[in-house]
């Protein structure tokens, strides 16, 4: 089997060790000479080739397997032009695509090319994952979900990607209007049979007021 490898950044490095360490046949594609060079000066048994993607493709017929770890703002452009070119299976690096029309074209050219796209969203298959839907399933299901997100902007700062890239500015997005979802519409959540004080409550978020709050919450009583 030979994978085709668009990039050679931090994570294209950890495929070609992958690659070689299943003894998987790969060949790596890089924008720039010099990246070349350090790639073929660490992977001596991996064939390293730059002049972009498009050059690559240009010249030669690729391999229907393909992993795609180029630059955030690529990714979908590199899946559609490998798919268009015989690739039916590429492995994407998330988020693959950065914004709703993206992922349209990306999903539209897909299936009209029978291509089976996979996005790296490695952690579903943790071992801890695992156990916790086995869990679920065996408890009856989800009843009530607690979700915090945090950026952790110290760290998302310095990694230099672009601007569109960090605040997702491709595009202009509508706002849609949300509208609260009634206490009656929601199933009763374990905690709240059994009585617990940290039964959700259901309070007001408004996409555009995010002073105001919808949905269930846990909020101690």
């Amino acid at each position: 089997m030979r994978i085709l490898i668009a990039g050679a950044g931090p994570i294209g490095t950890e495929y070609i060790r992958i690659c070689r360490d299943q003894a998987l046949g790969c060949v790596v594609v890089t924008r720039t000479a010099e990246t070349a060079a350090a790639v073929a000066a660490a992977f001596d048994d991996v064939e390293v080739l730059h002049g972009g993607l498009s050059a690559y493709l240009a010249a030669h017929t690729p391999p229907p397997t393909a992993i795609i770890a180029t630059p955030v703002r690529t990714l979908a452009r590199m899946t559609e032009l490998l798919i268009h070119a015989g690739v039916t299976s590429p492995l994407v690096e998330k988020p693959c695509c950065l914004s709703a029309s993206a992922a349209r074209g990306v999903a539209t050219t897909a299936v009209e090319h029978a291509a089976d796209v996979w996005i790296a969203f490695n952690r579903r298959h943790y071992a801890s994952v695992q156990r916790a839907r086995r869990h679920i399933v065996a408890d009856g299901g989800v009843s009530s979900v607690w979700v915090e997100i945090t950026e952790a902007t110290d760290r998302i700062d310095p990694t230099g990607h672009p601007a569109a890239v960090l605040h997702r500015q491709h595009e202009p997005r509508a706002r849609p209007r949300v509208r609260p979802r009634r206490p009656t519409d929601a199933p009763a959540s374990r905690a709240a049979r059994l009585g617990s004080p940290l039964a959700p409550r259901w309070v007001g978020v408004h996409r555009d007021r995010p002073d105001r709050r919808w949905g269930p919450h846990r909020i101690p009583r």
